[in-house]
C-alpha cells in the first residue's frame, strides 16, 4: 500500500530518554542527533505522548522511501504540530523537505513555517509561494500536509487543517543532479514545537492511502492476554506478560518471548479500543532482535483469516517492526468498527 510511515509517540519514555529510544530503536529513520529533543508523556493533543522540541534548534528526522515511492515521483506528507511558545528564532524553520540521499541532501522541495506564515521553496532554492493565516499560534494544534510531484515541471499543494493554502504548478521540484527523491526530512531547525504524529505516503495503491490522509486520532493499546496459539518461550510468567510493557516504559530484555523453531507462532489479544467508527487502519508494531540469525513475520488473525508481512529482517539490536492493516482480513473490506479489531489477535512467526 501507499502508506509508508506513520509515527505517533506513545511507546517511548518521557523526557530525553524517549528521544534516545526513538533514535536507537528505529534504524530505518535517520536522525540529526540523539540530543536536543525529547518526548512529553502528557502534552499530546488528547493528553497522550508527543515529540517535543525546545528553544534550541531541533534534530531532524529523515525517512527513506520504501515500496512504490522508490520509483514514483508524488510524495505526500503530514504532521500535527503545535507551537508551545514564541520562538526566539525569527527566520522561517523547515517543516518538510524532500531530498535525494540523506547524506548528500539534494533538496528538491522545502516547506518552511513560522507563526502565521509559510513559504514553499523549489529545487533551485527559490521561494515559489507564500501564504499567511491564523496558523501555528501558540497552544493551537495545526495539521499541515503537503503533496508534491518531484519532477522538473511539478505541482505542489499545501493544506492547513484541511484547507488549501498553497497550490503551484510548472515548478522545478527536482534537484539538477538528482534522481527521483528518496527521503523525506521533517523538523530541521524547528524550535518550541510539539508534534503529535507524522506520516509519509506515495501515490501507489488505493484511496485514501495514496493521498493526503487528513486529520486522524490515534489510540494505542498493549497486549492483555495470550491468544489461542502462544508457542514461543516466555522468559517468565505468561507469554503476554513478557510483551505487555506499559506505554512509555518498554524494557527490552527484562522480560521477553523467544523462539528458534521455524514457523512457530505466538499470538496475543490487545486491550479494548474505544473508538466507535471510521477506522482508517491498524498498525501492529513489535520490538524484536535476533541472536545472529532468524527473521520474523508479523501476523493478524481476524475471525480465523490470517494475513502476514513478508519476512522482516532482524539484527542483534532491537528495532521496531511494523505492519499496517488497511482492511479487516476477515472481510477484505474496511474495518467496520472497533468490534472486529477488539476480537482480532496479533502475532509473530519465527522465520
Amino acid at each position: 500500500m501507499a502508506l509508508l510511515y506513520y509515527e505517533a509517540f506513545a511507546k517511548y519514555k518521557d523526557g530525553s530518554t524517549g528521544w534516545t529510544e526513538f533514535c536507537s530503536d528505529n534504524p530505518d529513520y535517520t536522525n540529526g542527533g540523539t540530543t536536543l529533543a525529547s518526548m512529553s508523556a502528557s502534552n499530546g493533543r488528547f493528553g497522550d505522548a508527543c515529540l517535543r522540541y525546545g528553544a534550541v534548534a531541533s534534530r531532524d528526522i529523515s525517512l527513506p522511501f520504501r515500496d512504490g515511492a522508490a520509483t514514483g515521483t508524488v510524495v505526500n506528507m503530514g504532521a500535527l504540530v503545535k507551537r508551545t511558545s514564541t520562538s526566539s528564532v525569527v527566520a522561517m524553520q523547515e517543516l518538510f523537505c524532500v531530498t535525494t540521499g540523506v547524506a548528500s541532501n539534494l533538496k528538491s522541495v522545502r516547506l518552511n513555517i513560522h507563526v502565521g506564515a509559510m513559504e514553499l521553496v523549489n529545487a533551485l532554492g527559490t521561494i515559489v509561494a507564500r501564504a499567511s493565516g491564523p496558523w501555528l499560534e501558540n497552544g493551537h494544534w495545526s495539521l499541515i500536509e503537503m503533496q508534491v510531484d518531484c519532477v522538473n515541471s511539478g505541482t505542489a499543494t499545501v493544506y492547513v487543517d484541511g484547507a488549501q493554502v498553497i497550490s503551484v504548478s510548472g515548478i522545478d521540484f527536482l534537484y539538477a543532479t538528482a534522481t527521483v527523491p528518496n527521503a523525506v526530512r521533517f523538523f530541521d531547525g524547528i524550535t518550541n514545537t510539539d508534534v503529535d504524529y507524522f506520516y509519509v505516503n506515495d501515490s501507489s495503491g488505493s484511496a485514501p492511502f495514496n493521498g493526503l490522509l487528513g486529520d486522524v486520532r490515534v489510540e494505542t493499546v498493549i497486549p492483555d492476554a495470550d491468544g489461542a496459539t502462544a508457542n514461543w518461550t516466555a522468559s517468565a510468567g505468561s507469554n503476554f506478560q513478557c510483551v505487555d510493557d506499559a506505554l512509555g516504559a518498554y524494557n527490552d530484555d527484562t522480560d521477553y518471548i523467544s523462539s528458534s523453531t521455524t514457523n512457530q507462532d505466538n499470538y496475543v489479544s490487545m486491550a479494548t479500543l474505544s473508538a466507535a467508527s471510521n477506522i482508517l487502519f491498524s498498525l501492529h508494531t513489535a520490538l524484536a532482535r535476533n541472536d545472529g540469525s532468524g527473521s520474523i513475520q508479523l501476523r493478524t488473525d481476524s475471525g480465523g483469516t490470517v494475513v502476514a508481512t513478508a519476512d522482516l529482517t532482524l539484527s542483534t539490536s532491537y528495532a521496531w517492526k511494523r505492519k499496517f492493516d488497511f482492511v479487516d482480513p476477515n472481510t477484505a473490506a474496511a474495518w467496520a468498527s472497533v468490534t472486529p479489531l477488539n476480537s482480532a489477535v496479533w502475532g509473530v512467526r519465527y522465520r
